[in-house]
């Protein structure tokens, strides 16, 4: 299923790649291969700040955070080794661009979707929305 998957994905990318011989197998190989590995490396990790539910806060570098992710990959400041956490025990990710060192804040939030009409219940979801701007008591976020 997930070979099927990945030859669609090399369709889509090489045009005419159907087209190659059945007994190019070795090559198909090694072109999956090549792309998986570049596929892994472009993976990004940013220094981050990241705050738990529990109050405890750690500094170091992680991946960036979507809507729908489980765990994130987080390496803390000289670690060796990076570990899984669960995206459900942070409340907020305070990410540095590498530029200005500014920082972009994430914050798990509740939030009030589809009260539009009369008579319809609101859905409150809980999702990661960006902060964008506070003044005094109001702060505005995008989802």
């Amino acid at each position: 299923m997930c070979e099927i998957i990945l030859l669609q994905i090399i369709e889509a990318i090489i045009p005419n790649y159907s087209g190659i011989k059945k007994s190019h197998t070795n090559e198909k190989i090694i072109l999956l291969s090549f792309i998986l590995i570049a596929v892994g490396f472009s993976a990004q990790n940013y220094t981050a700040t990241i705050y738990f539910a529990d109050g405890t806060v750690k500094q170091g570098s992680t991946d960036a955070i979507a809507n729908g992710m489980k765990k994130i990959n987080f390496k803390e400041n000289n670690a060796q080794k990076s570990e899984k956490i669960q995206t459900t025990s942070l409340k907020k990710i305070e990410y540095y661009d590498s530029k200005t060192q500014e920082p972009v804040i994430f914050e798990r939030l509740d939030y009030i979707e589809g009260h539009k009409k009369k008579g319809t219940v609101p859905k409150i979801h809980n999702n990661w929305l960006r902060k964008v701007k506070k003044s005094g008591d109001i702060t505005i976020y995008i989802k």
